[in-house]
């Protein structure tokens, strides 16, 4: 189960259950067609929801609660469930139209249907790979049910693009009005809950200057016209900004209210994203800060929603990419000063983004990344997100020694650092859109002994 898959599930969710006040406030029975557990289950994408879920699929298999016939019936009731769904499931399945119409029937009739398929890819037999989906494909599908197709689209995330289409036989119920949660209960469900270390070592830290103090010289000598920044916590940093500025944070803790030309978002950054028009009112933008979840998808992704909205003579700052002990790069927090594995993002970047400009600093407490020499119209890491991912999560293991012991990285105050960021911003008021990288790379390489980390 690939990450994006995931993560349109839970988009699917979000937009069409718990917005549902028929659906969000009971207990729901789910049923997933094709939910053997095979590298992940939608089961993790049912944040939120009170339910019971029964996985279903031809084969038993980690996970099957039942085995179903290749070609007959489903062994359940009409209308038995709540919502039916399938993902990355229609591919490998002959005769996928005759599963979907078993879907509709087990289905309620206020219940939802919905269904996750690839667009795109490589063959890849469990044990056929029979069939690609475009869009029509599940106006077709609601034809032949009959229910209706309430929304699709297809992933702009590579290689499968999936196609994601939610069915209903009847309309919505009224909207959902969610319970207030306390910012502590939903930061803790956020960022997890963090142990008390004795041994000092595991919590150290580093660097010279404290990134609040790095941040302003860069707003200084860039003198951006717009700022967005993903992750707002205090508000320390989103008040450097002396533009308009924008801060994405479902749960800051702002410690003094905003100024006149801040404003906040309160949404996760992919929400933030997806709400149509939303991220191009803060262009032309000129600085962007990326200090949100700490994990490689949440970073990755981020990296590539901004980089989408930037122009070549845009400056990306990466947070939090020099974890000080091995423990501190852990997925799952064990530590209080906790860095996850956004340090994964300088391999990345390195290896499928060779045009960019990497510039690690020497930030306190756990370094900074700048990225320059952007390009929004570069597709590789949306075209191989997921396969990124896969050997982001499962092949890359601990930090290797260039990372926790900061190879390469500048010294917040050395002049270079200053030098580039001027070159950037008279660049952009020259209208020049093809910023010279290839200057900086030599100023950089005949500044020995300082180098940045391996291009």
């Amino acid at each position: 189960m690939h990450y994006s898959s995931i993560d349109n599930m839970q988009r699917c969710v979000r937009k069409h259950v718990l917005t549902d006040a028929t659906l969000a406030g009971r207990s729901l029975k789910i049923l997933d067609v094709g939910g053997a557990n095979v590298n992940g289950s939608y089961r993790d994408a049912m944040q939120g929801l009170d339910f019971s879920y029964h996985a279903a699929d031809i084969d038993a298999g980690e996970g099957v609660d039942t085995v179903l016939s290749p070609t007959g019936p489903f062994p359940f009731a009409d209308e038995s469930f709540d919502v039916v769904l399938s993902g990355q499931t229609f591919e490998h399945t002959e005769f996928f139209w005759e599963t979907f119409k078993e879907m509709v029937r087990v289905c309620r009739r206020d219940g939802v249907v919905i269904v996750i398929a690839p667009s795109s890819g490589a063959v890849h037999r469990y044990p056929v790979d029979c069939y690609r989906f475009n869009p029509d494909s599940y106006v077709a599908l609601a034809k032949l049910a009959p229910i209706e197709l309430v929304d699709s689209w297809v992933d702009p995330r590579g290689p499968w693009h999936d196609l994601v289409g939610v069915f209903r036989k009847q309309p919505a119920g009224p909207a959902y009005v969610a319970p207030v949660v306390e910012i502590e209960e939903l930061d803790e469900a956020l960022q997890n809950t963090y142990p008390i270390n004795d041994d000092p070592s595991v919590e150290a830290r580093a660097g010279t200057d404290l990134y609040l103090e790095y941040l302003p010289r860069v707003h200084e000598t860039l003198q951006p016209r717009s700022y967005l920044e993903i992750g707002v916590w205090s508000g320390l940093s989103l008040r450097i900004a002396s533009c308009r500025a924008v801060g994405v944070d479902p749960a800051p803790r702002l410690l003094e209210p905003l100024k006149p030309n801040h404003e906040m978002a309160l949404m996760t950054s992919d929400d933030y994203f997806l709400e149509e028009g939303l991220s191009e009112q803060i262009t032309p933008l000129d600085l962007s800060y990326i200090d949100g979840m700490h994990m490689i998808e949440n970073v990755l992704m981020d990296f590539i929603n901004i980089e989408n909205i930037c122009h070549p003579n845009s400056v990306i700052m990466i947070d939090d990419v020099y974890p000080n002990h091995v423990l501190q790069a852990r997925r799952q927090r064990v530590t209080q000063h906790w860095m996850g594995d956004v340090w994964k993002i300088i391999p990345i970047l390195q290896k499928y983004r060779p045009d960019l400009l990497l510039v690690p600093v020497n930030t306190e407490p756990s370094g900074t990344l700048l990225v320059v020499g952007l390009n929004p119209t570069e597709r590789i890491l949306w075209e191989r997100f997921d396969i990124i991912l896969e050997e982001a999560v499962d092949v890359m293991s601990d930090p290797t020694p260039d990372i926790l012991e900061r190879h390469g990285a500048l010294e917040p105050r050395d002049p270079l650092l200053e030098y580039i960021v001027t070159f950037v911003r008279q660049s952009r008021e020259r209208n020049d859109w093809a910023l010279d990288t290839g200057h900086l790379r030599n100023m950089i390489a005949g500044a020995s002994p300082r180098q940045i980390a391996p291009q």
